[in-house]
C-alpha cells in the first residue's frame, strides 16, 4: 500500500503551532445566547468578504477583526474551510536517475529537476509578486518575481535550477510538451529548492507576511512527486503523484496530473505474426515490402517481410542499427562480408538475424569497435524474443530497451544485407529513402529519429538525414 499523507493548511489548524496565522472572522452562523451586549448598526458586517475587500467587524472586547486580502486567506472561527487565493499543489524533490528524471526537459537530469507547482485558485487574476516559499523551519528558498500575475487556474512552477525547455523539444516524457500559456515557470531565487525529502513543509507566504498555504508531507517519497488529491485544493490530501485519479506520470509540472498525453505503446506478441501491429506502425521499404515497428515501455518490436526469409538463405542477415543517445556511439555499421555502412546518424547498437534462423548476435560500440554478443537473440536471461513464419517469409523480433541502454532516442535504421559470393547486396531498408534498393555496401542516407517516451505513432515520424 503506498503511503498517504495529510496536507496541511496550518492558517486553518487550531493547535498546530503557527503562531502567524490571520486572526479569524466570526461570520455568525449560530445565534448568540451570551451576555455581549454590543449592538451593531453598521449594515455590512455580515456581507460575504471578497477577495479583494478589508472588512472589519465588531472588535471592542473580542479580538476578532475579520481580515482578508488579495494576498492572503480568510477564515472563520466556525470551522469553515479556508478561502484560499493560491495553493502549493505539486512538489518534487527525488527525481529517478538519468534521463527518466529530467523533470525540467532540458536533458539533464540534476538536482535543478526539483520543483514546487503553486496555483491560482482565486477566480481572478492573481499577482504573485513577492510571495515566499520557505520550507519547515523558515527557510525562504524563493521569492516570486515582481509582477508575476497568474490568470484563474494558471499556475507557477518553480525549479530549483537548469534551463527548463517546454517547448516541445524534450524527449524525456510527455510532460516536455508546450506549456500552456497560463503556466509561468521561475528558477529558485535561491539557487536551490533543499526541502528535506523525509518529511518537510513547502510554505507560501504573501508579500506581506500572511500564509497562504502550507503543503506537508511526513514520509519520504523518491522517484515521483507528492501532489494534492483532489488537485488544487487546500484541504485535500497529500499523496504520490501516481496515485491521483487519472495520472499519467510520475509528475506534471505546469499541468494538472492527468494533463499530460499518454506516451505512445503498443502491445506486441513476438509470435511470426503482424496482426497485432496497426497501420501507424507500418512502412513501406526500398524493395516495397513491408517492415513494422513499434515499442511497449519495456520493449522495442520489428517485423520484417520478404523473400529471403521464405527463402531460408544461410548468407542474408536482417540488421537493425540503432543509437540510443548513449556516450559510445559510431558513424560506421557492423561489417558483414565485404558491407560495412556509413550511418546518417550515431548509432551504439547493431542486431543480426540471419534469415535460415541459424545465427544471431547483439553488437554494441565500446568506443573503439563493434564487440558482439553472439547468439543473443532469444535468449532467456535477456528477455529478447524471435519467432519467424517462413510460409509469409516474416520475422519478428522483440529487444528489450533495458539491453540496448534506450530510454528516450531510438535512432533506427532496418535492411536485409546480402552477403551472396558474387551477388552481394543491400535491400529491404526503412527508411525506403536510406539506399538504393540492391546495391553493394551502400551508405545509409536517412533514419528514424524514434523518440518513446513521447505520444507520436511510428510513422508519424519524419526520417532524417
Amino acid at each position: 500500500m503506498r503511503p498517504v499523507l495529510v496536507g496541511m493548511l496550518a492558517a486553518c489548524a487550531p493547535g498546530s503551532g503557527f503562531d502567524d496565522r490571520p486572526p479569524v472572522l466570526d461570520v455568525d452562523t449560530d445565534a448568540d445566547t451570551d451576555a455581549d451586549a454590543d449592538t451593531d448598526t453598521d449594515a455590512d458586517v455580515d456581507t460575504a468578504p471578497t477577495a479583494a475587500t478589508a472588512l472589519t467587524g465588531d472588535t471592542a472586547g473580542t479580538g476578532q477583526t475579520a481580515v482578508t486580502g488579495d494576498t492572503g486567506v480568510q477564515t472563520g472561527d466556525t470551522a469553515l474551510p479556508p478561502v484560499v487565493l493560491a495553493v502549493v499543489n505539486e512538489v518534487l524533490l527525488d527525481a529517478p536517475v538519468g534521463l527518466a528524471g529530467d523533470a525540467n526537459c532540458d536533458g539533464v537530469r540534476d538536482s535543478g529537476d526539483s520543483f514546487v507547482e503553486i496555483v491560482n485558485t482565486s477566480g481572478a487574476s492573481l499577482d504573485l509578486g513577492g510571495y515566499e516559499l520557505s520550507d519547515g523551519a523558515s527557510a525562504v528558498h524563493h521569492t516570486v518575481a515582481a509582477a508575476t500575475v497568474l490568470e484563474p487556474g494558471g499556475m507557477l512552477v518553480v525549479f530549483a535550477g537548469g534551463t527548463p525547455t517546454f517547448d516541445g523539444s524534450g524527449i524525456a516524457g510527455t510532460w516536455c510538451q508546450d506549456w500552456p500559456a497560463s503556466t509561468v515557470f521561475q528558477l529558485s531565487s535561491s539557487g536551490a529548492l533543499p526541502f528535506d525529502v523525509k518529511g518537510d513543509s513547502a510554505v507560501l507566504h504573501a508579500g506581506d507576511g500572511t500564509l497562504v498555504d502550507t503543503f506537508t508531507w511526513t514520509v519520504p517519497v523518491a522517484g515521483q512527486s507528492l501532489n494534492r488529491s483532489p488537485e488544487q485544493q487546500p484541504l485535500s490530501a497529500v499523496v504520490e503523484h501516481e496515485s491521483v485519479p487519472g495520472a499519467v506520470h510520475a509528475w506534471s509540472p505546469g499541468m494538472l496530473a492527468g494533463g499530460v498525453p499518454e506516451p505512445y505503446r503498443a502491445e506486441i506478441t513476438v509470435d511470426g505474426s503482424v496482426a497485432d501491429y496497426a497501420a501507424d506502425a507500418e512502412f513501406e521499404t526500398s524493395s516495397l515490402d513491408l517492415t513494422w515497428v513499434a515499442w511497449s515501455a519495456t520493449h522495442l518490436y520489428v517485423a520484417v517481410n520478404h523473400g529471403t526469409i521464405s527463402d531460408q538463405s544461410a548468407d542474408a542477415w536482417v540488421v537493425i542499427t540503432l543509437g540510443t543517445g548513449v556516450a559510445a556511439h559510431t558513424t560506421t555499421g557492423i561489417a558483414i562480408g565485404g558491407q560495412e555502412p556509413t550511418l546518417a546518424f550515431d548509432a551504439s547498437h547493431a542486431l543480426r538475424w540471419r534469415t535460415d534462423d541459424g545465427a544471431s548476435g547483439l553488437f554494441t560500440y565500446d568506443g573503439k569497435a563493434w564487440v558482439e554478443d553472439v547468439g543473443w537473440l532469444g535468449a532467456k536471461s535477456n528477455g529478447s524474443s524471435v519467432a519467424v513464419d517462413v510460409t509469409s517469409g516474416i520475422v519478428e523480433i522483440g529487444i528489450p530497451w533495458a539491453e540496448v541502454d534506450a530510454y528516450a532516442t531510438a535512432d533506427l535504421v532496418i535492411a536485409i544485407v546480402d552477403d551472396t559470393a558474387k551477388a552481394a547486396t543491400t535491400v529491404s531498408a526503412t527508411p525506403q529513402t536510406a539506399i538504393t534498393d540492391g546495391t553493394f555496401d551502400p551508405d545509409y542516407a536517412t533514419y528514424w529519429p524514434f523518440r518513446p517516451q513521447l505520444a507520436s505513432v511510428p510513422n508519424a515520424t519524419a526520417a532524417l538525414p
